[in-house]
């Protein structure tokens, strides 16, 4: 074979690998590297003697910088397959990481891998499968602040359903209407602590600006399989929340959120069914394209105490627990980019579990914060 002949036939070959391969990619749409900065200060009036705010699921330490969250979220799609990897470091980490310890700690850990699943959509069913650890889909609140209406989250988000699972879920879209059912491994839990699955539910449905409504609930075992709590596969926890959002009220975007609960011997073999209900109301005002006004209004009430402990062992044993909160955070964006938001809130209770200067409880206590957001 000649130089000139074996050339081209190696220019050829060249010119069908590399189409082979652009042919291979054209399938493929990112990845695309996204993330955010968030860092608060927040300040309680009460000063806590152990300089933690109770019944706060992520900013709880009082007169403190807190490096909140760094995330970095790397997102695409090849072969009509999608995947999202989000890597979360800061004290929010701390929370929402399997197993973590209770704040403050002596092994925190500030670094967890907050969602990485891959989703696929038949295209001959168009069931979506969604496959590997993803957040809930109760509540109104995300763990990303900078998608929260306020900087502080609320008792529901803390108390009455789950951050994460670890499964795999199902949906299919008809229209408006929006189905979905998952079998997952439980709360906040990437291996299961008993021999149980928990069974997801979501009914959404999407009418636009006017009103999206979706129900959604969670039934399992979540409790590990202690001699002291019988056994822990019959000790069911089930969570129905409802939300609901609305900007049919021009520069308005009203958030909605009520939830039940119940779970089989959550304090021990000596307690039957606790049961907690809860409901909220979260408005952002839009006064311009840089400054809105954020707010939340919201009750809690857990009858025998359990909901309340594993958030924050420092409270006080009791039941009929109900707490309430007032929350009002004005955000300005200072670029695209960056924001600022400042934050006053009150909590009250029916009883006294909110510790002060003394060192001893109260029924009431108000915080301020600050928060700055850098989003890139």
């Amino acid at each position: 074979m000649s130089y000139k002949l074996r050339g081209n036939v190696f220019r050829g070959l060249g010119t069908l690998l590399v189409a082979g391969m652009m042919a291979g990619l054209s399938h493929a749409e990112g990845p695309v590297v996204n993330g955010f900065v968030d860092t608060t200060y927040m300040y309680n009036f009460n000063k806590p003697t152990d300089q933690r705010t109770e019944l706060r699921s992520f900013d709880s330490n009082d007169n403190n910088f807190s490096l909140n969250g760094a995330q970095i979220a790397v997102t695409g799609t090849m072969d009509d397959v999608g995947y999202t990897v989000k890597m979360l470091a800061g004290s929010d980490a701390a929370i929402i990481a399997p197993l973590a310890p209770a704040p403050g700690g002596t092994n925190q850990v500030d670094f967890t891998v907050e969602e990485g699943f891959f989703t696929y959509k038949c295209p001959v069913t168009g069931i979506m499968t969604k496959v590997g650890k993803f957040v809930t889909t109760e509540g109104i609140e995300v763990i990303e602040s900078k998608d929260d209406p306020t900087i502080s989250r609320g008792y529901l988000f803390g108390m009455a359903e789950p951050f994460t699972h670890t499964g795999v879920m199902l949906s299919r879209v008809f229209g408006k209407l929006e189905v979905g059912a998952g079998l997952v491994n439980g709360w906040d839990l990437t291996t299961d602590n008993n021999k149980s699955k928990t069974v997801l539910g979501k009914l959404g449905l999407n009418l636009g600006d006017p009103l999206m409504v979706t129900l959604s609930g969670t039934h399992g075992s979540e409790q590990s399989g202690t001699p002291a709590l019988g056994t822990a596969e019959g000790n069911n926890r089930e969570s129905v929340d409802l939300t609901a959002m609305s900007k049919i009220i021009p520069k308005v975007a009203l958030n909605f959120q009520a939830n039940w609960g119940t779970e089989k011997h959550a304090l021990g073999t000596g307690i039957g069914y606790d049961k907690w209900t809860g409901v909220g109301i979260q408005p952002v005002v839009s006064i311009t394209d840089k400054f809105s006004i954020g707010a939340r209004v919201e009750n809690f009430y857990n009858k025998q105490g359990s909901r309340l402990a594993p958030l924050d062992p420092a409270v006080p044993a009791t039941d009929h627990v109900s707490v309430t909160n007032y929350t009002i955070a004005p955000s300005y964006k200072c670029t695209a980019n960056t924001m600022v938001r400042a934050e006053f809130r009150a909590d009250t209770s029916n009883k006294k579990i909110f510790l002060d200067s003394d060192g001893k409880f109260k029924d009431s206590t108000s915080t301020a914060s600050l928060e700055w957001i850098v989003t890139f």
